[in-house]
């Protein structure tokens, strides 16, 4: 950033707090995996787009909740955006910066930090609240048929979907961690019948064998432990970590010690048995009907299928102590026979409780403003590429010009038409689950 009037740009530490959001969309924007060529930096995207009109080549209805002043005038450039959204500190200086031995301009070198930011904070405003089950809970006992709120029930209960799918935003996961840090690691007893340390809202319900996605039981790109459990283990030995942790024993569930009142000074023994192999994140289940396929390997087309595969007390392979959910990883001292959840066990549900299931995750819980792309839901055009023009044998070629000099395919394109304020018409209707285009 600047400091004073001599133009000069200083390379600063910028901590934000409570910013994932951010820092997950500067990911795809460079990776050669997803949206970029390899070696570009974020720093060449911005001198890419900073001159270009805002969405130039999409669409936008005059009734956009956030964009209708520039559906029909001529729009800003991403420049003239950042100008108007940030601090001049942030990209004012004269003289160029150094990336990596190439010369930028200060916005250019900052466009990740304007890009992370502006995503995270739009994304901040999609705040889906307006569900049925949400109406319900104020005391509008119409807003759920009596089928839905038989589902509800069996969701608190004989489901025990609620075990991992808590709280408001229907995630054990959910930001309830950012204000009891304390809790982001959990003691319980598992499924065969060993007590472990986990990542809260991280679980392992034996949807495929570990040893195919350690999940948060992995490793970052400098060696880091991707889980909170294996951070304290690493301060229990004495070593340093990236992220604060402060962990509070006696929120355990399965407590170190049965003395009453609980004595917060305990920890646990350096090396203890965990359970964050094969664990993964559970997602929050608000507009569930509309985010297929599930599971983190896309497995289950319908919530249908979600279900008859938990009612079945999911796919192990083997009894709870030798069943193939758990592995062995030497490299942190983990030789667990099974990771699988303790929950995972079957429900025996009739078919009846699991149709009342379905129906209120599928109607219950979806925000008719998300289904309908009402305001704040509402978006531009889009084009999607759906792979080339063709079939099995050949495919179209993209005809030759001044930006197409190698043999390319003819893209196959989806345009998601822009939709206003006041959503999709009656004649589009609402969006659709996944498995309806199957």
């Amino acid at each position: 950033m600047t400091k004073d009037a001599s133009g000069v740009a200083l390379k600063v530490r910028l901590a934000l707090k409570d910013a994932s959001a951010a820092s997950q969309s500067v990911g795809p924007p460079g990776s050669p995996v997803e949206m970029s060529c390899g070696g570009r930096t974020f720093a060449d995207i911005g001198r890419r787009m900073l001159d270009s009109l805002m969405l130039r080549q999409q669409r936008i209805s005059s009734t956009d909740s956030v964009l209708a002043s520039v559906s029909g005038a001529r729009r800003p450039t991403y420049r003239e955006l950042v100008k108007a959204a940030f601090q001049p500190r942030l990209w004012n200086a004269t003289q160029q910066v150094s990336l990596g031995g190439a010369p930028y301009t200060q916005m250019e070198a900052n466009f990740p930090l304007f890009f992370g930011l502006a995503i995270q904070m739009y994304e901040s405003t999609l705040i889906s609240d307006r569900a049925p089950l949400d109406a319900y809970l104020q005391g509008d006992h119409t807003a759920m048929n009596d089928q839905q709120v038989q589902g509800m029930n069996l969701f608190l209960g004989k489901g025990k979907c609620i075990s991992c799918h808590g709280g408001a935003e229907l995630t054990n996961a959910g930001s309830r961690l950012l204000f009891q840090p304390r809790e982001r690691i959990e003691r319980m007893v598992m499924a065969d019948g060993l007590t472990t340390l986990y990542d809260n809202g991280f679980y392992n319900t034996g949807v495929r064998p570990a040893s195919e996605d350690l999940a948060v039981g992995g490793s970052d790109a400098w060696g880091n432990p991707l889980s909170f459990t294996r951070e304290y283990n690493t301060v229990l030995k004495g070593g340093s970590i990236p992220d604060p942790l402060d962990v509070d024993v006696c929120t355990f569930e399965a407590r170190l010690s049965p003395a009453i009142p609980c004595d917060p000074t305990l920890k646990p023994n350096v090396g203890f048995r965990d359970s964050v192999d094969g664990a993964f994140k559970t997602p929050t289940l608000r507009n569930i009907a509309l985010t297929g396929p599930y599971f983190h390997n896309g497995s289950r087309a319908t919530l249908q299928q979600v279900m008859e595969f938990y009612n079945r007390g999911g796919d192990r392979r083997g009894e709870d102590a030798s069943n193939t959910s758990g592995f062995d990883h030497p490299a942190v001292n983990q030789h667990n026979a099974s990771n699988l959840d303790p929950d995972m066990t079957r429900l025996n549900l009739t078919p009846d409780e699991v149709d009342a299931l379905v129906k209120f995750m599928e109607v219950g819980l979806t925000d008719p403003r998300v289904a309908w792309e009402r305001a704040p839901f509402d978006h531009p055009s889009l084009i999607l590429p759906q792979g080339e023009k063709g079939d099995e044998n050949a495919v179209v070629q993209k005809a030759a010009g001044p930006n197409v000099t190698t043999r390319q395919a003819l893209d196959a394109n989806i345009l998601l038409q822009p939709v206003g304020a006041e959503g999709r018409t009656a004649l589009q209707g609402p969006l659709q689950p996944f498995n309806n285009d199957l």
